[in-house]
């Protein structure tokens, strides 16, 4: 007897559910009856289709975070994402019992912003989204400097998808959306941070992440980007390099 899924043969001992996944499903859609050829094997002559022995990654179709956490899509219709937000927000001790929460919602938020709909929600100035994780992000930098939580990273990555998501917007939308969160002082308090954060092996990712979120606290913002080139001007000596190089390496 020959098992045939989208005209491939099935080896006998392949779970159903893996062939439904990662067979079926790469030239059908979702929801579909999936449709099981049974045959007599030799019956008609040799097989010539192709025989699937073992379900390799080569049959896997590639991930897409819309379809994969499409579930999450949920918390933005029911209201779920303010209440997570404003949860947040209730979170003080990150070195005691908050610490629980404040992990299970950086999580759940991550899940969250794989989806477009929720992004789009979140950016919404009415949230106020980005100053609650602001606020926990400092917590979580200032409870460990040499250690943060196991979940700053995750929380930079939700920061960085909702501030990405912001910044296809136009200039005066951004700009109404970036007057809800952080100060001058909190975006000084990260550079600062970042600064003393570049000598240490143990927070690299966490770095990388933050340098990908400072410049969109920045964006239209002449305050906050005077505060940024302060925090760099002792490094842009240009009358330096002026003055070093001629004027047709200076064009190069």
């Amino acid at each position: 007897m020959e098992l045939l899924v989208c005209n491939k043969i099935m080896s006998l001992d392949l779970p159903v559910r893996d062939v439904y996944r990662k067979v079926f499903l790469t030239e059908s859609n979702e929801g579909e009856p999936m449709r099981v050829v049974y045959r007599m094997r030799g019956l008609l002559g040799d097989a010539t289709e192709e025989f699937i022995e073992r379900l390799d990654d080569k049959h896997q179709r590639p991930a897409n975070d819309e379809e994969t956490y499409r579930l999450a899509s949920v918390m933005g219709e029911c209201g779920g994402l303010g209440v997570m937000l404003e949860r947040l927000s209730c979170v003080r001790d990150i070195e005691g019992e908050g610490r629980p929460l404040l992990g299970a919602l950086v999580k759940l938020l991550s899940f969250c912003t794989k989806v477009q709909t929720n992004r789009a929600l979140l950016v919404t100035p009415e949230l106020n989204a980005v100053q609650r994780l602001l606020v926990a992000l400092k917590l979580c930098l200032q409870a460990q400097q040499n250690m943060p939580p196991p979940f700053t990273e995750q929380l930079l990555e939700v920061m960085e998808a909702i501030l990405c998501q912001a910044s296809g917007q136009s200039v005066e939308d951004y700009a109404r959306f970036s007057s809800t969160f952080g100060t001058k002082e909190d975006l000084d308090f990260l550079l600062q941070l970042s600064a003393q954060m570049a000598g240490s092996k143990t927070t690299t990712n966490i770095l990388t992440r933050l340098t990908r979120v400072i410049p969109f606290l920045t964006f239209v913002n002449d305050v906050k980007m005077d505060v940024m080139i302060e925090h760099f001007r002792q490094s842009l000596e240009f009358s330096q390099y002026d003055t070093e190089h001629s004027s047709e390496q200076v064009n190069i």
